[in-house]
């Protein structure tokens, strides 16, 4: 979260990417800590389940529609295979939210 908010400090609100389907205890084992980074951090904690490749760039879109708003990338098979398509290392709209690779 410390990172995002360095990354972007105008930054309101953060949301935790996940494959419900591919994450510890379906995205709730991040969910509670998530939380309480954000509280400390002053930001709003949102969560952002993807089920499949198709559902990133929509939400990526979405996100840097809304502004102020930051990404943050919960560990799990799912994120690590599609990790160039959530940074943005591949053709995609320029607008792009302040990302954050979790371990």
């Amino acid at each position: 979260m410390e990172l995002v908010k360095e990354l972007a400090p105008s930054i309101s609100r953060v949301a935790a990417l996940y494959n419900p389907a591919t994450a510890a205890g379906k995205g709730a084992y991040y969910w509670a800590p998530f939380e309480a980074a954000a509280s400390w951090s002053s930001v709003e904690p949102v969560q952002a389940p993807v089920h499949d490749e198709s559902e990133i760039e929509p939400l990526l879109t979405k996100l840097a529609a809304i502004g102020n708003t930051g990404l943050a990338v919960m560990p799990d098979v799912f994120t690590v295979v599609n990790r160039a398509r959530i940074t943005g290392d591949h053709a995609s709209p320029p607008d792009r939210v302040p990302v954050s690779l979790l371990r």
